[in-house]
Parts: C-alpha cells; structure tokens; sequence
C-alpha cells in the first residue's frame, strides 16, 4: 500500500499558494492597467504604444536573461499534473476571492498614480536588472600574458599526457555499470597527476549521455561551513533541479539539519510533543533522490574531488554516508584522492585497507615520464597566451632550451630521482612560471658559461626546498666562498667534510640534487682534472677569480644577467664557427662582440691559444683581419689593446707551420715562406703592412713590437719564427763556436737581425732622411694643440718607445737585442743603426737652436726618471744619469750637453707652467727641470766626471738593460 509523505502535502499546499499569488498578480494588473488607459491613455494612443512595445521589449528580455524559459521546459517535462491542478485550484480561490471583496471596484477608486507608480517600478527595475546582465556578458576578460594556468583541462584538444584516451575508457565502465546499480568508483594519484583532468574528460562523455546526471562535489570547498553532508545534499538536489524539475528536493537540506538534532519534536503550551528521528533518516533522504532519479529516467554520478584534502574525520562522515546510500540504484560515486596522503593524515597504515572497504573498483593514474618530456619539448607552449604560441616568440626561444634539457634529464637513467620534484604536469608548470618570473626567458644562455643542468637544479632546489637554496646563498653569495666550492689539490678536487655532513642530514631528492651540484665524486672530477669546459661552467667552483656559482645565485635572487663580454662561450662559438670556415668579420659583425674592440682582443687571444687547431687557412685569415683592424684598438694603456693584438698576431704566425724542425729536408722551404710572410720585400709581408705609411708613427711602433717579440732572447715560444728568421745562418756559425752559450746567442742575434734592418729602413725613410723630429710628429698625431704652449704633455711612449727600441745596442741579455746593436746592411753588428740613431736624436731631435727642440730634450728627459731609487722622504721617481742615458750613447749624451748646457739653463725653461705625464708619475718645468740639470751637470761637468766616454758606455750597458722595463716605454708585454 503506497504511502503519503508529509513532503509531498507541503509541496501540493506550496503549488497551490504559487498558483493563488500568480493569478492575483495578474488580475491587479489587469484592473490597474485598465483603469490607468481609461483615465490617462485613451486620448493618447501614441504614448500607449510606446509602453506596450517597451514593455514587450523589456519583460521577454529579463526572463530570457533568468533562464525563465528552461525552468519552465523542466516543468513541462516533468508530467507533474499533480502540481498543475493544485497550482489551478489555487489560482481558482483567488478569483473567487477577487470577486467576492469585489477587488476591481476598490482598485478603480484608487488614484491613478499608484498604478503609475506600480508600472513604471516595475519596468525599471526589469530593465535596469536586464542591463545590468548584458553589461557583465560584455565585459572583456584580459588575456593571460605572464605565466601558464594551473588549471584542469576541460578539453582533450589540450590533453598533453595523453590521459583522455584512458579517461574515455573508464567513463564507459562506469556509465555501463551506473545502469546496473549503486557503485563506488575510484580514481587514485598524487598530487599533480591529473587526476581533475581526468575526471573533466570522462565527464565529456558522460554528459554525451542525456540519461546521466554528472554531479561534481569538492569537500574543501565547504569546510568552513561545519556541516559537509548538509552541504552535499543541498549541492546535490540543486544538481538535480538544474536539468530536472524536482520541487520535492529543495528542502532536503533543511530536512536533514531537522534530522540531526539531538531530539527532534515540537511543543505547546505544557506540552512537548517528541518525533521518532527514525521517521526521517539519511536512507529516506537518499530514497527521495533516488526515487526522482527513476521518476525521470535518470541516473546519477556523483563525483567527490579532493577527499584527501579534508581532514581525516570530516572524510570518514562522507565515507559513511556514501555507504549508508549504495542502496540507490541510480546513484554511482566516484571518489578522487590520494591514498598516501590521506594515510599521512590519518597517521595510521591500516587506513588503506579502511579505506577500500568503501570502493569496488578504482584507477590508479601515474605520471609517464616520456610524456612529461614530450610536453617540456613543446606542449607547454599552448598553455601560453595566444600572443606568445608563435614558435618564434622570445618567450619560447628563450626558455626551450633548458626545458629541452630538462626533458633529456627525465627520460635518462637518472630520470626517476626527479620524480618528486618536477614528476607531474603541475610541479612542471610551477618550475616554468618560477623561470618566467624570473625573467629566465629573456636571458641568451647561449651568450652565458651557464651549464644548463646546473641551473635547472639550481632552479628546482631553489623551487622546492627554500631553506637548502638559501643555506647555499649564505654560503656562497655576495663574494663569500664556503662548505659548497670544491677544494682544488694538485690540479683535482675534493669537497670539504662540512659539506659531506651537511648533504648527510638532507631529505633524499634535495641531496641528490645538492650531490649534482657539488660532489666532487658524482661531478667526477675527483679522479681525473677537471676540463676547461667544466672550470667555465660548473657551479661548484666558486674560488676567487672563479665566482660561477656566484653568477648563478645572482640570477636567481637579484637577475643578475653575465655579461656576455665576459663569458667564455660567446668567443668560443663564434671560434667553432670560423673553425668550420666562417669569415672571422662576419661573425663578428652579427655578434655582441661589434664595436666591442676590447672584446675582440679576447677573442684573437682565445684563438692565438688555441691556433694549432684551426687550418691554415683559417690562421691566415685571422692574421689579416688583425692587420686590417688594428688602428681600431686603442693604444693607450699598458698593455695596450693593440699591443695585444700584436702578441696574438706573433703567436698566429708561428702557428702557420706545425713546427719547424732543421733537420727536416722541409725545414728551409717552409722556413723560407715564414720569412717572407713576416719579413718579405712585398707588400704583404706583416713589417710592410704593419709600417704603411697611412699608419703613421703608431705603424712603425707596431713593427718595434713585433721586432721585439721575434726576438729569441725575451723567452717568447715563438720558436718556428726564430728559426724562420734565423734560417741563413742556422748551419753556419754554430760550428765556428764553442760552447752552447755563445751558439744560443748567436742564434738570438741573428735572428732579429733581418728584421731589425727593414725597421730601421722604414724609419729612416719617413723622419731621418726627411729631417722630421719624431717627437714632434708623434705630438702632431696625437693632439690638435701647439706643441710649444701646451700646459700637459702626456709621453705616451710610442716616439720614445721606437727612439729607444732603435737607438740602443744592447746586446743578449734577456731583455731583447737591441735594433742599435746592428748595422744598417750586412751582419758585421757594429751598432751603426744606434750611431745613426744617437746623430738623429742629438743632432735634430734635441737641438738647441729652437725652443720646440729645447722642449722635446726637457720633455725627454723628464720621462726618464729613475722608479728604482725613492728617498726615504717618499718623494718618488727622481733623474739618474742610467736613467737619464739609457738606450742612447754615453758619450754622445756627454759631448751634447757640454756643447750645450749653457743654453739650455739661459731659456729658463723651469720658468714655463708645464708638466709631463707618464704612466707612473708626474714631473714639471717649475719643480723637476732644475734636478735633471743639476744630475746632467753632476755627471758631466764636475772634476773627474769626464772619464772616457768608453768607460762609461761599459758600466752602463747593464743599467741600461734595467731601465728598459722601468721605464714604461719598453714592450708592454713581458714573457
């Protein structure tokens, strides 16, 4: 026998009330409406149409906009005639009622504006609702620009871990089994597997079933509301009532807060009335979705997200009550969590087995690992903005890179150990927007000596274990070096044993990565030296002169970008492609390196080190684009940018020949090509090409330097030039000495000798032939002012660099054979280059017949101050007759200022306000010209000071050899 509910009484009674109010809306409105067109309207049919078609406009609008027309096609489809005849009796009564207080006749006695007032309320506030609502649809949502989204996927289109394909399978079990009865389904995986993904691409095919209602229920989302299961069944009969209509639903919320009161009843006056709480249980509330289901023809399928996330207690109520409604025929669960997290929760392994007493079937969901990387290969790009997908963005060249790196590390054997950290979509999402913040795409980590593994571990520690990160910074950032850099012995490395204790008190995957970054034994560098390409790179060296773990902390907390001026790996890749036969200019020119001369010297540097590795052609190549752009680089400084451009030139070639060997039956040909090249009579032999006339004064400085460089005697490893040079005589003295010091100093000598002459030649040309003070022209192609009243004169030491390199005869003695030691032709070596050079300088260049010769020969001799002799005072460099004389003739120097000292003190020349500026000190006119005539005099002119001008060259040839490198205006660079 079929039972009556109290619920279904209610709900006739609220149909029937619904129905009386409806029908007594529309009569007022009628009988107001009537009686406003009599009295205001009558008379004015254009207004009147105007109301109706706003009206018609603004009342269809609104209930468009409230979804009116889908509650009423549930109702319809419903077949609840039932409610319809309660809904008309209702309305029934109150037409009766209506009539019987005869309602028309009192609203017509009414003041129209009432009815006014009434109407026009009533369509503002539709429209202005209706409004309201297109406005909201209208407003534009801003394009995501920054960073990936972290959240489900709604479609398989985006499905990058390939997990639809087993979703579909699983929503067609569980569809086939929800037709059956009751089940408990679940879906079980760590955090970031997917699992909401999942569940989003099973609903797609379950909502392709129109008998099958999906219901999505997240417990986390109510937990500050205190009761979940009362939020369940409110969330779950408000499902229901979206696609059905099922009017018997709505109160089972509150149905069930009146359940669970600890004695359910009422009272009267006196009289308190209990009611058996087993009158109304959660099985009735079940039973009452259950029997709408089967009403309907529908069945549902419950989905309870993030169970895991609850606390343990509130997950157990739920538990209960999807056991207590099994009994549901049409009501199928399916559960989303993850067990080991819910175990940690609850603190107790036996939960598991709690915890599948609940569940008939599940599926466990795993990260693949080859997926992950095939979605760090590219995938992720469509999660960017539509502006950034484009393969060619900046965002995506500059972070595919060490993404791609990212994904051989997953795929490899080692693989597995990243599992914890990076194992699953979201982690990888997360490590991508931290990059992102960063502003890690917009570095060119092919311009940086960034290993790339080390900074995705880098990136990954510092992601997620903030505290490893920062015990690292405080360590090694800001100039420090601690636990963490490895300690160098004898060429390997060790790691310090506060390193190996810390690592030891580490969780497993921030050791491991810790073990990547700085364990000598992992790095393998513990046994074998480290490579170049690791010191460059690594960063677990982070020494003095070597800060690469410091480059990396500074990325990472500051955005410190390297300069790519200064980093290895821009010279090296633009070296490989030149070694592949790309034009060196070229390469340059699309590179950082354009404009950048300073930088270019140390790329010539890098290739001169490493030349006995590119081809010949190759070499020759560098060699002219050297030449070619030399006057670019500057020559100010010590050494000079183009001094060493010079070096790098001499180092090249000598690598034009693997090596010159006098035995070989090869050695006189190949040695006689390097001679050309260096010392040809044609133009493009290097002294001709260096010395052009275009070149000025800094041309022949530049052949001073190569002349000196070849020189066997400086200890340079420009052997094959030695040889080369020295070819003509190789066989021939040698056996007409004894002993092998005077064979290497015969060999030194003549191996600059050749070279010596065509410099000096090429001088002599250009400014003794011509009558042209050097210290003058070099004046002229350095400064636009009057030589004479120019107030600072800055002895660069170009003119005295070359005076000297030509006038001195020095001869073996480690510092270079000097260009005077030599004769003009032939190989007798009577120093007639410095007897020509010490007649061109005294002669013309210190003359006292002008005031701008007077001043070359003070400014000369105030940049020869000695630096070897300070007083105890500290006043600094002062003149020495050594230092004033070196390089040039003792005797000359001698006779020239007997002749002329008288001369030069009447000229008052310490009267003039004019300093000379060298590299090391200062000395004027008004303070120093006195000391350096008083040391000229003390030399010279004092009894017993004329000694034989012999004598005196003799005792200061070897002071002289000093003077040379204290001076500054010797070769800028040493051995």
């Amino acid at each position: 026998m079929a039972t009556v509910k109290i619920a279904e009484i209610e709900l006739l009674i609220g149909s029937a009330i619904a129905g009386f109010l409806l029908a007594s809306v529309t009569c007022v409105g009628h009988i107001a409406g009537s009686s406003m067109y009599e009295h205001l309207f009558e008379d004015n049919l254009h207004l009147v149409v105007l109301l109706v078609f706003g009206s018609i406009i603004v009342v269809p609008t609104y209930l468009y906009e409230r979804l009116t027309w889908l509650e009423l096609k549930r109702i319809l489809k419903s077949g609840r005639l039932d409610l319809l005849i309660s809904a008309a009796v209702g309305a029934y009564v109150a037409l009766q009622i209506a009539a019987s207080f005869q309602l028309g006749n009192r609203i017509e006695n009414l003041d129209v504006a009432w009815g006014v007032s009434f109407y026009l309320l009533t369509t503002i506030g539709l429209g202005s609702a209706t409004v309201r609502a297109t406005g909201r649809a209208k407003l534009s949502c801003h394009e995501r620009v920054s960073f990936l989204p972290d959240d489900e996927l709604k479609s398989v289109n985006n499905d990058q871990l390939k997990s639809s394909d087993q979703a579909k399978s699983f929503a067609d079990l569980v569809a086939k089994e929800s037709a059956i009865g009751g089940l408990v389904f679940g879906i079980d995986g760590p955090w970031g597997v997917g699992k909401s993904s999942f569940v989003n691409f099973a609903q797609i095919e379950w909502d392709k079933n129109e008998e099958i209602i999906v219901f999505r229920f997240e417990p986390i989302k109510y937990l500050g509301e205190g009761d979940l299961v009362r939020s369940f069944i409110r969330e779950l009969s408000g499902r229901i009532r979206i696609d059905h209509f099922a009017p018997e639903l709505r109160p089972l919320a509150s149905k069930y807060a009146r359940m669970i009161k600890a004695e359910p009843g009422f009272s009267i006056p006196g009289v308190r009335l209990s009611i058996d709480s087993n009158a109304s249980t959660v099985d009735e509330i079940v039973a009452d979705v259950d029997e709408v289901l089967r009403r309907n023809g529908r069945r549902a399928i419950i989905v309870l997200d993030d169970l895991d996330r609850v606390e343990f207690e509130v997950m157990n109520r739920v538990l209960f009550m999807i056991h207590r409604s099994r009994l549901a025929s049409n009501i199928t669960y399916v559960l989303v969590y993850d067990t080991e997290r819910i175990i940690k929760r609850s603190g107790d392994q036996s939960t598991r087995e709690y915890l599948e007493k609940f569940i008939n079937a599940k599926v466990s969901l795993f990260a693949d690992l080859r997926d992950l990387a095939e979605y760090l290969r590219g995938g992720w790009r469509s999660a960017l903005s539509s502006d950034d997908k484009s393969i060619g963005s900046a965002r995506v060249l500059g972070l595919q890179s060490i993404l791609s790196n990212l994904a051989d590390l997953l795929e490899g054997s080692t693989g597995g150990n990243y599992v914890g950290m990076v194992g699953n979509i979201r982690k990888i999402k997360r490590l991508i927007n931290a990059m992102l913040l960063l502003g890690i795409e917009r570095i060119e980590l092919h311009q940086t000596d960034f290993n790339r593994t080390d900074l995705i571990n880098l990136l990954v520690l510092h992601l997620n274990f903030p505290g490893v990160f920062r015990e690292i910074y405080s360590n090694e950032g800001e100039g420090r070096t601690g636990i963490f850099s490895v300690e160098s012995s004898g060429g390997f490395y060790a790691n310090s044993a506060k390193f190996s204790e810390y690592a030891a008190g580490l969780c497993r995957d921030s050791e491991y990565l810790v073990k990547q970054l700085f364990d000598v034994g992992v790095i393998g560098i513990d046994k074998d030296k480290a490579t170049r390409g690791q010191l460059i790179s690594l960063a677990c060296f982070n020494s003095p002169g070597r800060r690469n773990l410091a480059n990396y902390l500074d990325l990472i907390v500051r955005f410190v970008v390297p300069d790519p001026l200064t980093t290895e790996v821009v010279y090296e890749s633009i070296l490989n492609q030149v070694a592949l036969g790309s034009e060196v200019s070229v390469e340059i020119e699309k590179s950082v390196l354009h404009e950048k001369f300073s930088a270019q010297v140390k790329l010539l540097a890098a290739f001169a080190s490493s030349a006995n590795q590119f081809s010949r052609d190759a070499k020759e190549q560098m060699i002219d684009f050297i030449v070619e752009n030399l006057p670019k680089f500057s020559s100010v400084g010590s050494p000079s940018d183009r001094s060493n451009c010079i070096y790098s030139l001499a180092i090249i070639t000598n690598s034009i020949f693997d090596g010159l060997d006098h035995a070989s039956p090869k050695f006189q040909h190949s040695a006689a090509q390097l001679q050309e090249l260096v010392v040809g009579n044609g133009d493009a032999s290097l002294i001709n090409r260096l010395g052009a006339v275009g070149r000025g004064l800094q041309g022949i400085h530049d052949v001073m330097l190569l002349r000196l460089l070849c020189c066997a005697d400086r200890g340079n490893q420009l052997r094959n030039i030695h040889l080369a040079l020295a070819r003509e005589h190789i066989y021939a003295k040698p056996a007409m000495q004894s002993g092998r010091a005077k064979q290497e100093n015969i060999f030194v000598i003549d191996g600059v000798r050749l070279i010596s002459q065509k410099a000096f030649q090429i001088f002599k040309e250009r400014y003794i032939d011509s009558g042209a003070n050097v210290f003058i022209e070099c004046w002229k192609e350095s400064s636009n002012e009057d030589f004479v009243t120019a107030p600072l004169v800055k002895w660069g030491g170009v003119a005295g660099f070359i005076s000297y390199q030509l006038s001195n005869s020095l001869p073996p003695t480690g510092s270079g054979v000097g260009c005077g030691f030599y004769d003009v032709k032939g190989d007798s070596d009577k120093q007639g280059i410095a007897e020509i050079m010490n007649t061109y300088l005294f002669g013309l260049c210190f003359s006292s017949d002008q005031d701008e010769t007077m001043m070359v020969f003070a400014d000369y001799c105030l940049s020869n101050f000695s630096r070897d002799y300070f007083d105890d005072e500290g006043i600094g460099a002062v003149p020495t007759r050594e230092s004033l004389e070196q390089g040039l003739d003792p005797a000359r120097f001698k006779r020239f200022w007997l002749d002329n000292h008288e001369r030069f003190k009447l000229r008052r020349l310490d009267r003039l306000e004019r300093v000379v500026e060298t590299a090391n000190y200062r000395a004027s006119y008004a303070e120093h010209l006195r000391q350096v005539w008083d040391t000229l005099d003390a030399a010279y002119l004092n009894a017993g000071a004329d000694a034989d001008a012999d004598a005196d060259a003799n005792a200061n040839a070897n002071a002289n050899a000093n003077a040379v490198i204290a001076n500054g205006i010797a070769v800028e660079r040493g051995n």
